[in-house]
């Protein structure tokens, strides 16, 4: 019998011995250890450490089994203790959310693990925009992020081609000092996740996909091997742990669709450099879209263009050759151009549904809802990702104090419902400045249900006519210049209004 059988069986035999104790206290386990570990692995002392931990896992294992599971017969022991590991919090999901809220569980000694189906973090840029209550929470957890200067991140610029004299340009600098301590920031949130994985990274369990939730008393069994007091969803808006729970979303998850397309280019970061923009909005005879400008450094940048724009679909499932064609792909980048870039590098192309929801309820049987995965809203005014965050520090405070979990969702829930209102708020806003500048985008959804039959190059070639006539009429374009622009100036003044009154009405 070799050594290794040979302590599994012992450890078995000396646990099964543990079950004739009717009252099982932390001093028995430990006495068990101790007789286990220096009259039987006396010899082989290099493995001491390891092997304490190991059966003192087991043994505690038994303990919470036995106290909470009375009704379980010796042999549904035997069966757990081969085969279940206990992990008192379980979050599932490793992206900014999952992230903070582990760091504070560190911060307040609470045990835990992040499980994360995917085999690396976070790849794709998202979200982007840390806001002051945001960044006053890193600060809290001491999490520093490389972060570039905020100045070249500071307009949103409206421009027919990039390379061209912009349409209209707004500031984004506004003065919150009397609010917070902190200056809002720009990091994608591929970078941000690497440098928030630090310091809890031994806590991350990657390829760990959910795929199956039990419950019993108190007790959470995932997987088949798997028991937990608490699972927390950070698992996103489409993630399993809600959709397991069956918990409804309030709201519509289906305002528009996008083509999303992460891709590199250090030409377009020169190209763009007299702007400081954050965002570039596109509106052309050509394509519609806006640039995310991420990462100066290395030249990151997202760009979204709306489906109904581009091809008359919103069908996902009928245009996803898209994804692949990268000549295609860098066309549409080089439409938004005045002058074609020859450096772009595509990283990753997906689509995405923009929607406005929240989650009927944000907690069941001791599973816990956060982030994304109790609500969804447009990405106008940067809230998702922040909303999410500061969940986490509200529930993570809350599991520390052992709060009744009905006050994290009644005031989260809240928080969440203002934040999607205030975010439809800025996306219907940009829709007026897009029929400003172009076309009336709900007029065109309106065109389409007639046009369900249109082979594509027609419909896009009657969207270049189009908006040619528009584009490169010099009357009127000047005269639909000099009418509209009164009416954008005063659209991006109320955007610039509901930001400050959103921020103070959440202090």
């Amino acid at each position: 019998m070799s050594d290794l059988v040979f302590q599994q069986k012992f450890v078995m035999n000396a646990i099964m011995e543990v079950f004739k104790v009717d009252v099982l206290y932390v001093e028995v386990l430990e006495l068990v250890m101790h007789i286990i570990v220096e009259n039987v692995f006396n010899k082989k002392r290099i493995e001491m450490d390891v092997l304490k931990l190991q059966i003192w896992d087991l043994l505690k294992q038994i303990y919470f089994m036995k106290e909470r599971n009375t009704d379980l017969k010796k042999d549904d022991y035997q069966l757990y203790i081969i085969n279940m590991v206990h992990i008192p919090h379980l979050i599932v999901g490793a992206g900014p959310v999952g992230l903070i809220l582990g760091h504070y569980f560190k911060r307040f000694n609470i045990p835990f693990q992040i499980f994360e189906k995917q085999s690396f973090l976070s790849a794709h840029p998202s979200a982007h925009y840390l806001n002051m209550r945001t960044m006053e929470i890193l600060d809290e957890l001491n999490i520093q992020l490389p972060l570039e200067n905020i100045q070249h991140f500071s307009n949103y610029v409206y421009l027919r081609r990039i390379g061209e004299t912009p349409l209209n340009s707004t500031s984004q600098l506004i003065d919150y000092k009397q609010y917070s301590y902190t200056s809002y920031a720009h990091l994608p949130q591929s970078l941000f996740v690497q440098y928030v994985q630090q310091g809890i990274r031994d806590k991350i369990q990657l390829n760990k996909e959910i795929k199956k939730i039990e419950f019993k008393d108190k007790i959470i069994k995932v997987n088949d091997d798997i028991t937990c007091d608490y699972l927390y969803g950070c698992d996103g808006l489409n993630g399993f742990v809600r959709d397991y729970l069956k918990i409804k979303l309030i709201g519509n998850r289906d305002l528009q669709r996008f083509l999303n397309i992460h891709f590199i280019s250090k030409q377009l970061v020169n190209r763009l450099e007299q702007y400081n923009s954050m965002l570039s909005f596109i509106y052309n005879s050509d394509i519609t879209a806006v640039i995310i400008k991420h990462r100066i450094e290395d030249g990151t940048f997202a760009i979204q263009i709306p489906l109904d724009l581009l091809t008359g679909k919103t069908d996902i499932q009928e245009i996803q050759h898209i994804k692949q064609d990268h000549v295609l792909i860098k066309n549409l980048i080089n439409k938004t151009l005045l002058n074609q870039i020859n450096d772009i590098e595509i990283k990753s192309v997906g689509f995405w549904r923009m929607g406005a929801v929240y989650a009927e309820q944000y907690y069941k049987n001791n599973c816990i809802l956060v982030g994304d995965a109790c609500h969804g809203m447009p990405p106008a005014g940067g809230f998702g990702m922040n909303t999410g965050i500061q969940d986490a520090q509200n529930l993570a405070y809350k599991i520390k104090e052992q709060k009744n979990l009905l006050y994290y969702q009644q005031e989260r829930q809240q928080i969440a419902q203002d934040n999607i209102e205030t975010a439809l708020k800025y996306y219907k806003k940009s829709l007026d400045i897009a029929k400003s500048f172009t076309f009336d985008i709900n007029k065109l959804k309106i065109y389409q249900s007639y046009m369900k039959n249109v082979p594509d190059f027609l419909y896009q070639a009657g969207v270049r006519i189009g908006g040619s006539l528009i584009e490169f009429d010099p009357i009127y374009k000047r005269l639909k210049y000099f009418l509209k622009r009164k009416q954008v100036l005063n659209t991006i003044q109320e955007i610039q209004e509901i930001k400050v009154v959103n921020w103070h009405h959440q202090l």
